[in-house]
């Protein structure tokens, strides 16, 4: 009976040394009277936030923010187009953050087809340009891109592709 009493006391002073903040129930928050549009970044469609979500909307940023800022001047999604502004390929670029660059292919000519998209095999980037070659189909020659910055976004130079050479341009 003692033992039952004394656990009993311990429970309760566990449950006193909680913190209020893990029993307060949140204070739900006025809606707001106009619908909110994606670019008010400032506004939530539920009205202003807890302090609990503000503090995890910071941590989410800052959280973004450092990973972004690992991240190298390739990173992402672009496109390959002709001279005359045709859709070669696109590319998917990793740009690891200990400098070697890693990347993703896929034809637009024949983006249904089972070998229109592919792991890059080669990247090499120095401060003269970007070269990069890959496999289109098995049992065939890579295809060589070989490119310099021409803006910003913006590379520019040469394909090859069957021995033909194929001016190109490199765009997010």
């Amino acid at each position: 009976m003692v033992q039952r009493w004394v656990a009993t006391v311990f429970m309760g002073l566990a449950l006193l040394a909680l913190p209020a903040s893990l029993c307060a129930q949140p204070v739900p928050a006025e809606p707001d009277s106009e619908p909110v549009t994606i670019d008010q970044v400032a506004k939530t469609p539920g009205g202003p936030l807890t302090p609990q979500e503000e503090a995890f909307d910071r941590q989410l940023r800052q959280s973004y923010s450092v990973v972004d800022q690992m991240q190298g001047p390739l990173e992402g999604a672009w496109r390959l187009l002709t001279a005359d502004g045709k859709p070669l390929f696109s590319f998917q670029l990793a740009d690891l953050p200990r400098g070697g660059v890693e990347g993703a292919w896929r034809d637009l000519r024949r983006q249904s087809a089972l070998g229109g998209s592919g792991f890059i095999a080669e990247i090499y980037r120095d401060e003269d340009g970007l070269r990069m070659s890959f496999y289109e189909r098995d049992g065939e020659g890579a295809t060589e891109i070989v490119l310099t910055p021409s803006g910003p976004g913006q590379w520019s130079g040469n394909l090859w592709d069957d021995n033909r050479k194929v001016p190109v341009t490199m765009k997010r």
